[in-house]
């Protein structure tokens, strides 16, 4: 679970979280006054508390309904949860386990203006990949790339399938050089990787996009998208299994790396 996560599910359960604390409060505040008069009996040498029926009444009363009120805090609680599980679900692709296009465009929106920089990735020539070895292995490949890529982030940042082949990363907080270092040590990462099937093994790469949003800058997501969009169209125009930063409207290789032997350009 990513620190974004984490601040989710707390805010969904705020509601019991608000009766627990409204429960402990009042039966404190009891005990208090029930002790202090009990103490007041006992110096004024009337007896104890306890032996006063109607006083005793009283405390059975309060407990009973502390006991109730403390139950139904946490069934408030468990359906908070339960409901956090639910949206969750429904802001998870099936098939990678990150989050589908929905939960990153609406994580990537909670991050309002804060300093950002994105990551789109596109797996190359993926429609020729699963042409040769099948959907399958198309579906292994893409539970690799989203493995790969969560091995390699902070647990603030997130992760989400954008369709397709297709993923966005976001790493708030982190400027543009940074964030491409972190894109060209993945694209180093996925060419490396030989995936396990059948008679051989499947490699294949990645090419990616990334765009930033400085301190002072006000560009929305949308443009972020744009940009880092941009910037893979020409990562895969100049032979794929590389990275691109749109740098202030001009495209920057961080790495121009030679075509594999032996695969399509």
């Amino acid at each position: 679970m990513t620190a974004w996560e984490a601040c989710d599910g707390f805010r969904r359960i705020r509601t019991a979280r608000l009766v627990f604390a409204g429960i402990f409060c009042l039966h404190g505040v009891f005990l208090l006054a029930f002790a202090g008069a009990g103490l007041d009996l006992a110096l004024s040498g009337k007896g104890a508390l306890g032996q006063n029926p109607g006083t005793l009444g009283i405390v059975i009363i309060e407990g009973t309904l502390a006991a109730l009120a403390v139950n139904l805090s946490y069934i408030l609680l468990i359906t908070d949860l339960l409901s956090s599980r639910l949206a969750r679900k429904a802001e998870t692709d099936y098939l990678t386990g990150v989050y589908n296009r929905g939960g990153i465009i609406q994580m990537g929106e909670a991050m309002g203006q804060e300093p950002l920089s994105i990551i789109i990735a596109d797996l190359d020539l993926f429609k020729k990949l699963n042409d040769k070895y099948g959907h399958a292995a198309g579906d292994k490949v893409l539970r690799n790339f989203a493995d790969t890529v969560e091995k390699n982030l902070r647990p603030w940042d997130a992760l989400g399938r954008f369709g397709g082949e297709e993923f966005l990363i976001l790493l708030p907080r982190l400027g543009a050089e940074r964030a491409s270092r972190i894109a060209e040590r993945l694209r180093w990462e996925i060419e490396k990787t030989e995936i396990p099937w059948e008679s051989q093994p499947i490699t294949y790469t990645v090419s990616m996009g990334i765009s930033s949003r400085g301190e002072n800058e006000t560009k929305d997501l949308n443009r972020l998208i744009a940009e880092a969009d941009e910037a893979l169209y020409t990562a895969k125009s100049l032979g794929r299994n590389r990275v691109v930063w749109f740098d202030s409207g001009q495209m920057t290789i961080v790495r121009a790396s030679e075509p594999l032997p032996g695969r399509e350009a």
